[in-house]
């Protein structure tokens, strides 16, 4: 479920600062339709794959600051799974999340099939309906249409009875219109159409029905969806209007009046020409006041994107380093303990632990309570009382730091962490916990 919330906030960020920057400061609505069709993959797409890349930044500016203390502990957590052959072991965070799994799935999966039932019976009562377009002329024009907005697919005219003109269709589109407008079809009418259709505008609705399933606890997942729809709209409105002039441009807003008592609703895999009225007016005021942004609002618009690009990757951070201990037919068994960074045991008792589990880590020597081993194996004492020069340059070498932790009842504990050590004043900065071993009898020393 982390994962899902991490998406989830990512897509917000994104739709909450295109929804702000376009209100506040304006930008042209290509750009906003991608801005929002980033927001839609967002939402989708796990963004894990580039922790590792900002960690290792991280890291390195690290490297460049002066520590007052000899070491520097970063106990992050990590997430330990323990599974055998012969049980399970399931904690109660664990039965709670599994709870509002299911919970989760289940609303996702009905939002999807009830848009799939509702899409599908549209479908049918419309094409049950329909007649194809059989004059020659009008077939002529779609196609001289079609070939200017660089459309490969065959696109059918269909007419049904008292339906606004709209687009449906993900392999085979088709632009269904009234029969009123038999004989007689605007040609602005077919530009908007046929650029719903270019847009790959019904393949992103369907895109964004599954972004609101899978979200469908977070408001902004609507919001996303609600102003996608504006902007396309308004993206075909430029496209039906372009080149005409001021008349042109007043008999299309009529079209758009005329339109509105015709409406239908919204749905997954449809597009419809008109919806309420507000959207409309906003769309006829667009469509008369029609200007072109110059180039220093557009490298705004696009540096914006960039920016919420970037602060949206951040959420990588969060997501979580998964480590997994599986038990194999030729187990080896121990006597040992292990639990996460945090204290929180996990285990205990005979693990059985296969020949993978017994890593590099494993083979290291405890020499020392506080020690240092580099990629080459050499172990170095590290004295935690030492004093960094101010002056050091600090040489670093990568390997792995120890703390071995002895119990007066004869038990001890060994951490493990992934370090960088100076080789001129023995500063050490200490990373990512990469494991806590108990030893019921301290075989150390």
């Amino acid at each position: 479920m982390s994962t899902l919330l991490i998406l989830t906030l990512a897509g917000s960020i994104m739709t909450l600062l295109c929804f702000a920057f376009s209100r506040t400061v304006g930008c042209s609505a290509r750009t906003t339709r991608i801005w929002l069709t980033v927001a839609a993959l967002l939402y989708l797409i796990p963004l894990g794959g580039l922790k590792s890349y900002y960690t290792d930044v991280l890291e390195k500016v690290k490297r460049q600051e002066w520590y007052s203390e000899g070491v520097q502990w970063d106990e992050s957590v990590d997430f330990l799974e323990v599974q055998s052959q012969e049980a399970a072991y399931q904690s109660t965070s664990l039965k709670l999340n599994t709870l509002v799994y299911l919970v989760w799935v289940a609303v996702a999966v009905g939002f999807l099939i009830c848009s799939l039932v509702r899409y599908c019976r549209r479908r049918s009562v419309i094409l049950r309906n329909c007649e194809p377009e059989e004059d020659d002329g009008q077939l002529a024009e779609l196609d001289r249409l079609r070939r200017e907005a660089r459309i490969h697919r065959r696109v059918r005219i269909l007419y049904c009875h008292d339906v606004s003109p709209i687009s449906m269709g993900v392999f085979r589109p088709v632009i269904i219109l009234p029969r009123r407008m038999r004989g007689n079809v605007p040609v602005t009418l077919l530009r908007h159409e046929l650029a719903h259709i270019r847009n790959l505008d019904v393949p992103m609705n369907l895109v964004l029905t599954m972004v609101k399933a899978i979200h469908w606890f977070n408001p902004a997942a609507y919001l996303l969806k609600k102003e996608f729809a504006k902007v396309c709209e308004i993206l075909c409105d430029d496209e039906a209007v372009r080149g005409l002039g001021p008349s042109g441009n007043f008999e299309y807003a009529e079209l758009l009046v005329s339109e509105l008592r015709h409406s239908i609703p919204d749905s997954a895999w449809v597009h419809s020409l008109s919806k309420d009225t507000k959207e409309v007016q906003e769309r006829i005021m667009n469509i008369m006041n029609r200007r072109k942004l110059g180039r220093i609002r557009k490298c705004i618009g696009a540096a914006a994107l960039t920016v919420s690009l970037f602060a949206c990757s951040l959420t990588a951070l969060a997501y979580e380093d998964v480590r997994t201990v599986s038990s194999e037919e030729e187990a080896l068994v121990t006597s040992v303990s292990m639990r996460t960074a945090d204290e929180v045991n996990v285990f205990e008792g005979e693990v059985l632990l296969s020949e993978g589990v017994l890593d590099e880590y494993d083979a290291i020597a405890i020499l020392y309570d506080e020690q240092f081993i580099d990629e080459d194996g050499n172990i170095y004492e590290v004295d935690t009382e030492v004093q960094p020069y101010g002056s050091c340059n600090h040489e670093l070498k990568s390997g792995t730091m120890t703390r071995h932790i002895p119990f007066a009842d004869g038990h001890c504990e060994v951490e493990y962490y992934r370090a960088d050590w100076c080789v001129h004043c023995g500063d050490v900065w200490v990373h990512e916990h990469v494991k806590t071993v108990i030893y019921d009898v301290c075989p150390h020393k």
